[in-house]
């Protein structure tokens, strides 16, 4: 479970652009924030990821601190899809999902045949083994982001199988994301201050609300699927499977 307490963070320590942030990440949760440009949404991200050290409050993984992870550990336990990726140099396909095993290799260890088995898997749940002698410069935006995604999903792939692959990613993406929406969901506010109209992820619009200079706060709302629901089985076009919809939150 990752949780976070009372996060307070500001680049002026006169004007926090992150303040009083709370929030609980079961296994197989989803949460969304929700703010406008500025709000403090990717600080608050870096700091749910361990890259940015809150000036309040406190960060936990399964009840341990981050600052108790050395980055390689974390990085084993946690993986961050960025909204876009520069590369220096022209990898291929392969290469860039091969860079999410590193967290598993030792000093001046090279992959073996385990780590390729590995983005052979994370490649083709994610659509893109076809791609994979192709420079990754040479695709789509959409493309790119499904590799980045099979790169963070071999990063936190682990040999002791307690993290089911095929469990979760064997439905596309987006059969994934309409099983989601047509769940019943229960919001939990875990900012102070926040209000949202609509009660459910379905709502046509969601707006939040509260005075001139509360209104740039970045707002979070957790959503968890109600017990009677949670086991509900989701419907691909090769095999059921009663494993619920579930983020790349750490297990």
């Amino acid at each position: 479970m990752l949780q976070a307490s009372d996060l307070w963070f500001g680049y002026d320590e006169r004007k926090p652009v992150v303040r009083g942030v709370s929030l609980s990440v079961p296994p197989g949760g989803i949460v969304g924030i929700l703010g406008p440009n500025g709000s403090g949404k990717t600080t608050l991200l870096r700091m749910l990821a361990g890259t940015r050290r809150p000036q309040r409050g406190s960060v936990t993984l399964d009840g341990a601190p981050l600052t108790g992870f050395s980055r390689a550990a974390l990085a084993r336990r946690m993986a961050v899809v960025p909204q876009e990726t520069q590369l220096a140099f022209d990898y291929t396909v392969a290469e860039v999902a091969m860079m999410g095993r590193y967290p598993h290799l030792g000093a001046f260890e090279i992959e073996g045949p385990a780590d390729l088995a590995v983005i052979e898997e994370t490649l083709g749940s994610t659509g893109t083994l076809h791609l994979r002698d192709r420079l990754f410069a040479t695709l789509s935006g959409g493309e790119k982001q499904r590799v980045v995604i099979a790169a963070a999903l071999a990063q936190i792939f682990r040999d002791d199988g307690s993290f089911r692959l095929k469990a979760a990613i064997s439905c596309s993406t987006s059969r994934r994301l309409r099983s989601i929406s047509a769940t019943s969901w229960r919001w939990r506010r875990c900012s102070p201050g926040c209000t949202t109209s609509g009660a459910s992820p379905s709502s046509s619009r969601r707006t939040i609300s509260g005075s001139p200079a509360r209104s740039a706060s970045t707002c979070c709302w957790s959503a968890t699927a109600p017990s009677s629901r949670a086991a509900r089985p989701t419907t691909c076009s090769r095999r059921r499977t009663s494993a619920r919809s579930t983020a790349s939150t750490p297990r």
